[in-house]
């Protein structure tokens, strides 16, 4: 047991005794007056007197000993000092008393002795009852006073002086056992008194200490007896949408707070008294769900057994964790058609040299053989077959952005004016096509014929699925792409951008077809009916101009396309005709560098065929020996860009070094950083594309040299 119970005890047993001290004083006072009325006439008048002052005297300093201690009140007293005052009070007290049997009981009278006894034995049955919480005051009192009694009834008491004076002794044992067992029952009943106060006022800072922590809490948190509400904090209301959580206490919480199958899933936990973590569905005030996390633990709560339950809400983190999972689709998507990009640059670089000697040996056998020869048809359908070919690797270059593009600052909406009469006449008579333009739309720095290429294959896709006519509008609008957008979508950054869109009216399409919608091959059209390479090539065309696609659909929707191309300033600038025209040939020096010989042979062939003197390497070491050895002038370097060893930039490079007045013209079917960067074309870099015709390669090559 502490110091400070131990104090608290002995305080409450002073506090006993003391509020007895007026009514005792004021009875022994007036008990004192009246024996000596009755024995005025009989004893002198002096002893009297000597024992009612000394009455007086200690029922004053016992009075004053209790207003002392009313007015510590609160204040902290040493309780041992106290009882120790009063017990030499008591003691007094009881000496006062016993001294009446000498100073007033007249000698020789049995009657007023037996009055006198019985007047001490009701004092000390009354000290007795009254002062027994302070273990030794009712001894203080009975013994010496009732000693004198029983001296005096021995000496002066008659034949039956000596048997009363052994009862007063008697009495006096009997007093002082009853004082001590009474004193034993007081001090247990005061000890448990604090000790059930103790707990109370422990279990009311605990209550408090909950009280505080839960409402300091960001988390719901409810106390429940078999699903009813004890007690909740005020996240917890809030969390169901209720103000105060006094709203909810006393009701079954499965029933107002959970949806029918959480509720069942919690009432056998229940039953089941589990704990842990579960994932359950909140109904708030107003009807709405929500998903929660729950846990429960037993505790003690007001005396009774319970649960304590928090409650997490899970809405931010379900929206996070559905946003992650997209963003990983998104960029698993990416990369994979990364990876096919890859596939298809190097399948587009090899066919382009295979079909650079297809088209080439074909167009060299009809300029030979003539319009009117037989074979001429034949040859005709060779030729197509290889454009068509061309016109494939063209796209599949596109859309993994290997395709070397020159662009340009245009504006949008005047590029699709410009479009607009061939979009009219592929789509058909029962399809409407409506272009919503001249809203102030920015410039945009794009290769024209790709973005023709790209408006074309979305306005066909568009019209392929509207067999049965509909309506397609194509937007063009300026906006600005903030971070909010651009955490939903990784692959775009913020800024102002210049949107296309392609919308029609067919059918839609499914989720699934949506994730495969840009892969190239994939279509849901016929067999037959499609290369499966349009939106492909859209897509990889935009991601070379440095912008981004988006598709919304919905079966029974209809479709839109968005593509954001970024705004740039700049003038715009005019398109020249590109077509080619058959130059006539030379006499200088070209030296050719390829590695593929079917290649190098046919070029060699077109150029030795209009006059030039070619010299030939097979790579760019074997290039730079040749002209070290070479006495003569070299007017020309035509060579391949990807070569095995050495690339054609750096061979160009080491022999204009050596030979500032050489002209270079690259060649390739793929592209590399050698001479463009991101597929868009260096400044001031010749460049003639694989698959090429003979008259192309003539009119570049005399282009090339005729240039200042």
């Amino acid at each position: 047991m502490g110091n400070d119970f131990r104090e608290s005890i002995g305080r409450e047993q002073l506090r006993l005794v003391m509020q007895q001290v007026p009514t005792m004083q004021a009875a022994s006072v007036v008990v004192a007056l009246l024996l000596s009325y009755v024995v005025r006439d009989i004893v002198p008048r002096g002893k009297i007197l000597s024992f009612v002052l000394l009455t007086l005297a200690v029922a004053a300093s016992r009075v004053i000993l209790y207003r002392r201690f009313l007015h510590a009140g609160t204040k902290p007293l040493v309780t041992k000092n106290w009882e120790n005052v009063y017990l030499l009070l008591a003691l007094l007290s009881g000496v006062v008393w016993g001294s009446s049997a000498f100073l007033i009981l007249p000698h020789g009278d049995a009657w007023l002795l037996a009055l006198f006894v019985l007047v001490l034995a009701s004092l000390s049955a009354s000290t007795t009852v009254s002062h027994s919480s302070i273990k030794w005051a009712p001894a203080a009192f009975i013994v010496p006073a009732m000693l004198f009694y029983a001296i005096r009834c021995g000496l002066d008491g008659g034949e039956h002086g000596p048997i009363l004076a052994v009862l007063i002794v008697l009495y006096m044992i009997v007093m002082l056992q009853y004082s001590l067992k009474h004193h034993g029952t007081i001090a247990s009943s005061i000890a448990l008194r604090f000790e059930n106060l103790k707990l109370l006022e422990a279990s009311r800072q605990t209550e408090e200490r909950f009280r505080s922590l839960s409402e300091a809490s960001l988390e719901g948190i409810m106390v429940h007896d078999q699903g009813v509400i004890l007690d909740a904090n005020r996240a917890f209301a809030q969390l169901f949408g209720y103000g105060k959580p006094e709203e909810l206490i006393g009701k079954n919480g499965p029933d107002l707070l959970l949806t029918p199958e959480s509720r069942s899933r919690i009432l056998q936990r229940i039953r089941q008294r589990g704990e842990g973590r579960i994932e359950l569905t909140g109904v708030r005030k107003d009807g709405t769900t929500f998903a929660m996390e729950t846990e429960s633990r037993p505790m003690r709560y007001r005396g009774r057994d319970a649960r304590i339950v928090s409650f997490q809400d899970l809405t931010d983190r379900k929206r996070d964790e559905e946003e992650k999972v997209k963003l990983q689709g998104q960029l698993q998507q990416a990369m994979k058609m990364e990876a096919i990009g890859r596939l298809a640059g190097g399948v587009a670089h090899d066919f382009n040299n295979i079909l650079t000697v297809i088209t080439g040996y074909c167009e060299l056998l009809l300029q030979k053989i003539g319009k009117d020869s037989p074979m001429c048809g034949e040859l005709e359908q060779i030729r197509q077959a290889g454009d068509r070919a061309a016109l494939m690797t063209q796209q599949l270059l596109a859309f993994s952005r290997k395709q070397i593009i020159e662009p340009k600052v245009m504006r949008l909406d005047r590029l699709v004016t410009e479009v607009l009469a061939m979009l009219t006449r592929l789509i058909g008579e029962d399809i409407e096509l409506q272009a919503i333009t001249g809203k102030s739309p920015g410039s945009v720095k794009i290769d024209p014929g790709q973005f023709q290429q790209i408006l074309m294959n979305l306005v066909v896709n568009a019209r392929d699925a509207m067999p049965e006519g509909g309506k397609i509008v194509i937007e063009t609008a300026n906006v600005d792409l903030d971070e909010d957008y651009c955490a939903l979508h990784p692959y775009v950054v913020p800024g102002r951008f210049v949107m296309l869109s392609v919308s029609d009216t067919g059918k839609g399409m499914s989720n699934e077809v949506k994730a495969h919608i840009f892969e190239p091959f994939f279509t849901t059209k016929e067999r037959g009916s499609g290369t499966g390479l349009g939106l492909a090539t859209a897509y990889g065309a935009v991601k070379q101009s440095g912008g981004s696609i988006e598709v919304y659909s919905e079966v029974g929707s209809g479709t839109t396309f968005k593509i954001y191309l970024p705004r740039v300033e700049g003038e715009e600038k005019t398109v020249k005709d590109a077509r080619l025209v058959n130059l006539p040939g030379g006499a200088e020096t070209v030296l050719l560098v390829e590695d593929e010989d079917i290649v190098r042979d046919l070029c060699s062939r077109i150029l030795g065929n209009l006059g030039y003197r070619v010299v030939q390497a097979r790579n760019g070491d074997e290039a730079l020996a040749l002209v070290m050895g070479y006495g003569e002038r070299i007017d020309l370097l035509l060579t391949d860009v990807v070569m095995p060893g050495m690339s054609g930039r750096e061979l160009a490079t080491q022999l204009v070094l050596r030979h500032p007045e050489m002209k270079v013209l690259f060649m390739s079917g793929y592209t590399d950083d050698a001479i463009v960067h991101h597929g868009i074309l260096d400044e001031g870099v010749s460049f003639i594309g694989k698959p090429y015709t003979p008259s192309a390669l003539a009119g570049k090559v005399r282009e090339v040299l005729d240039k200042a």
